[in-house]
């Protein structure tokens, strides 16, 4: 064999050497920004380890039925090993870069996935690490992160439920008023009071409370429970949960109490914004695609158009009227 026939291997193996040099350098940086990073740098020099080793094969002085041969195999070795994926260490990894990919959540975030709830300590191409309000760390596969449906608690906040049921003889409105002291008395502005069901002997209700500061949830909401009792004491109602027969001697004469509409004006004012509060994010969604509609529409009638026109001056000021609102509706998705 001449020296020229050693040309390809000679060109590929300078040109690979010079690209992991660049991988390691890049991954050095990203590494140094963020830690979790050094899982992906794995990955990706293995890859390219794989890549340059069949480059080599192919830009070696061998015979074409032996190149044949050898990349077969290696195919077939790949083949199975994706094959087997679903339960095994490639499985996790592959489900740790659509999880990656995703981004549906990260870490700090706090999900929910089955019976599991915590707040995400690490993340790696295996596994994640979950800190729950024991303070004990679960560790996921990633692939069952990818076959169960996982909850995320938005940034904004979650709602916290305070369940408590009362007897009949207690006016709704009292309870409500009671209830929607406590979680003033720990600055929470958007709650509601839900009645939940009615029992046999008692009404169910659920105060539900939007903590904005998840870093304090466990807090809260202890605290939120406590408040509920000492407001409901204060107010001299009679807490009978989680479910208790309270016999009195009252004749015939039918307990029902008088309406109190002292609180209509705050029970309006929450009930005008519940819905937005439940589902901002859907609804913020569901706007900007109609405003992107929009924004197709009049891209369309102002190509027809012509922006020298009287009309076609109006839909461009339209166009950027709408610009201008899509980008706001961005930033309050962002910020969910």
């Amino acid at each position: 064999m001449s020296i020229v026939e050693f040309y390809p291997l000679i060109s590929v193996t300078g040109i690979s050497l010079l690209l992991l040099s660049i991988l390691e350098w890049t991954f050095r940086r990203k590494i140094a920004k963020d830690p979790s990073n050094k899982y992906y740098r794995q990955l990706t020099i293995n890859l390219f380890i794989v890549l340059v080793v069949i480059a080599l094969i192919a830009a070696s002085p061998i015979s074409g039925e032996l190149k044949g041969q050898i990349l077969g195999l290696i195919g077939i070795v790949i083949s199975g090993a994706i094959a087997l994926s679903s339960t095994s260490l490639l499985g996790n990894t592959l489900a740790g870069i659509m999880l990656k990919i995703t981004r549906n959540f990260k870490s700090g975030d706090f999900i929910s996935v089955n019976d599991i709830t915590g707040k995400v300590a690490s993340r790696t191409l295996l596994n994640i690490e979950v800190q729950t309000f024991d303070r004990g760390l679960i560790f996921l596969p990633n692939i069952y992160l990818v076959t169960h449906p996982v909850k995320v608690f938005p940034k904004s906040g979650v709602f916290v439920s305070v369940e408590v049921s009362l007897g009949y003889d207690v006016p709704r409105h009292l309870v409500e008023q009671a209830t929607l002291a406590a979680a003033k008395l720990n600055d929470i502005d958007s709650a509601y009071l839900e009645v939940k069901k009615l029992l046999d002997f008692s009404v169910l209700y659920s105060l539900n409370a939007l903590v904005t500061n998840l870093d304090s949830y466990v807090t809260v909401k202890s605290k939120l429970h406590a408040d509920v009792i000492d407001q409901l004491h204060l107010q001299k109602i009679e807490i009978v949960s989680p479910n208790f027969m309270n016999t009195r001697a009252i004749g015939d004469a039918a307990v029902i109490p008088q309406a109190k509409r002292e609180n209509q004006d705050i029970e309006e004012a929450i009930a005008d914004n519940i819905d937005d509060l439940l589902f901002d994010k859907a609804n913020y969604s569901d706007t900007l695609e109609v405003l992107q509609q929009k924004r197709q529409r009049i891209e369309s009638l102002l190509a027809k158009e012509g922006g020298e026109s009287s009309r076609g001056q109006r839909l461009t000021n339209k166009l950027e009227t709408i610009e201008n609102a899509i980008i706001k509706v961005k930033r309050e998705l962002e910020r969910l």
